[in-house]
């Protein structure tokens, strides 16, 4: 049997470690400004390559969190539908910690009616290089409110490694 591996790229990507990061991985969850998109595209355009990516979105407003802002995120993408490197396939959040798994429920609902807003205004706009395929959200403590929200994509290294 032929078995493929694909490898995602979660957490936050530094520019100076694009380069190798694109030769690893299939889909970078963790873009969290347009300098890091730009450093992407450019590495990935000289490859001849176009890269997959989620928008980072800082939905709590946490300063301690990565991401952009979600009232600059189809502005943003906007921008990025410009770049021939890339592809953003979706969204991705990190919810506050809290002691109870429906307190981050209202997180992950704001960002998937962003999702929704961005795929009312359809392909065409963005010029087919943003399409809203994954909402990269939930991790162990905190995924059953992020996949009754809509995600298709979760992070619960935690539960599997740690056992939670």
């Amino acid at each position: 049997k032929n078995i493929s591996l694909n490898f995602h790229m979660v957490g936050h990507l530094q520019t100076n470690k694009v380069n190798k990061a694109l030769d690893i991985f299939s889909l970078i969850h963790s873009v969290d400004s347009f300098r890091l998109l730009q450093k992407i595209n450019e590495v990935s355009a000289s490859k001849g390559n176009i890269t997959e990516v989620l928008l980072e979105v800082n939905v709590s407003g946490e300063k301690s969190k990565f991401g952009i802002n979600s009232s600059e995120a189809i502005d943003f993408l906007k921008e990025a539908s410009g770049l021939d490197g890339i592809c953003v396939r979706g969204l991705m959040t990190v919810a506050p910690l809290v002691k109870n798994k429906d307190d981050a429920r209202p997180y992950f609902s704001k960002l998937r009616q962003l999702k929704d807003k961005i795929r009312e205004m359809g392909e065409p706009f963005f010029k087919g290089r943003v399409k809203m395929d994954f909402l990269s959200m939930g991790m162990s403590q905190d995924y059953e409110a992020a996949i009754q929200e809509g995600s298709n994509m979760l992070r619960i290294g935690s539960a599997i490694f740690e056992g939670e």
